[in-house]
């Protein structure tokens, strides 16, 4: 997918590398979910660590209870630690 010209992959990249950078995040992920009869699909579009740039696009890195989250308000977290009771 395009936009203006812009591969959709590269934009996300760049603006999970920039959100990951102005907050000083440990990593960011940049995801998005479709749903199809009833089931959740989950695709990690960008990963990047703040000390060592991208990261492998592995789902078993994200926090499922951050995710989880995410997903339900449909808007960003930010955690201090994956394991905060009170995301």
């Amino acid at each position: 997918m395009t936009l203006e010209g812009v591969a959709t992959s590269d934009l996300l990249t760049s603006l999970n590398e920039a959100a990951v950078e102005l907050v000083r995040a440990e990593r960011g992920f940049m995801v998005l979910a479709s749903e199809a009869e009833g089931e959740v699909e989950v695709a990690i579009e960008a990963a990047h660590a703040y000390d060592r740039g991208a990261l492998p696009r592995d789902p078993g890195q994200l926090s499922r209870s951050a995710l989880r989250r995410c997903l339900s308000r449909r808007r960003a977290v930010v955690t201090c630690s994956a394991s905060d009771a009170d995301l």
